[in-house]
């Protein structure tokens, strides 16, 4: 399967979902990543209840990033990364800015492979930029919101591989019997914990540390799809304990990134107060975001 193909799969994923659980608020990205994002909020601490007090909307935001495909120039690179291009771990010469892996592998390689670890390093930047101010709350937590499905995606071993979808290892439509129609349906929750949430030096580091840790796991889901084929219940028992785990992770991680972003802003005490909705409905309205960004990032607001 080619990579323009992988996008066709992730809209086509995005579509069967929203058919399939049209009654729910979530589904993978629906249940999955809306259970991440509210477990976060969750594990985050008590200095920072105007960030917790926004866990619904944290939660019913978590998916935004999926229906960005439709209309954000790029967008689909920055759910997955193929780390398998980049040779075997412990991928030390990926582990470097966008530009220096732009400069050593050439940028149309760099992007095709999947950007999703830089994506979370930017958000977790642009986070700590919009919280230095309450007027910018709605953007801060919309970013938020993104950076957690930014997060849970990459926990997902199958978003860290050439093989997501099984087509070279004889498991062909892997990813949607895994990720639709066996964790999204069986998914019990998870024991994330506070005490593992902490301040992150490298953001950039630390989310090829997860990704890294995600992409041992494929054999897991490969072997008991091998084993079990459509016979998704028993699918699940093989692959529960590490989908549990995978969950709390990305909720402790992602948690860290939230902490780790309001105290590079300096812990504010400000009220986090959504007086408007923002959101991202074309690709004007997300230039628009980054030029803000930009602005305050340049006068070291």
């Amino acid at each position: 399967m080619t990579k323009p193909r992988r996008a066709c799969l992730s809209a086509f994923i995005f579509f069967a979902v929203s058919f399939i659980c049209a009654a729910n608020v979530f589904g993978w990205g629906y249940e999955i990543h809306g259970y991440i994002n509210s477990e976060a909020a969750r594990l985050l601490p008590a200095e920072m209840k105007s960030f917790k007090a926004c866990v619904e909307y944290l939660t019913l935001h978590s998916v935004d990033p999926d229906e960005w495909k439709g209309f954000l120039s790029g967008e689909e690179y920055r759910h997955y990364i193929d780390m398998d291009f980049y040779g075997a771990p412990p991928f030390a010469a990926v582990r470097k800015s966008l530009s220096g892996a732009m400069e050593k592998y050439g940028e149309d390689a760099v992007v095709s492979n999947g950007v999703v670890p830089w994506t979370i390093a930017e958000h977790c930047e642009m986070l700590a930029i919009f919280l230095r101010s309450s007027a910018t709350s709605d953007y801060a937590m919309l970013c938020a919101a993104a950076l957690g499905h930014y997060v849970a995606d990459a926990h997902q071993p199958l978003h860290t591989t050439d093989n997501y979808d099984g087509q070279y290892s004889g498991n062909q439509g892997v990813h949607l019997r895994y990720e639709i129609q066996t964790a999204d349906v069986f998914f019990d929750g998870s024991r994330a914990r506070a005490d593992n949430v902490k301040y992150v030096g490298d953001p950039l580091n630390f989310a090829f540390d997860f990704i890294i840790d995600a992409h041992d796991k494929i054999s897991v889901i490969l072997d008991a799809d091998t084993k079990r084929g459509h016979n998704f219940r028993a699918l699940w028992v093989d692959t529960a304990d590490m989908t549990r785990k995978q969950v709390e992770k990305a909720a402790e991680n992602l948690a860290s990134l939230w902490y780790t972003a309001w105290k590079n802003a300096g812990s504010p005490r400000v009220e986090v107060k959504l007086t408007k909705t923002a959101g991202i409905y074309s690709d004007k309205d997300y230039q628009k975001m980054l030029a803000l960004r930009d602005k305050l990032k340049m006068s070291g607001r």
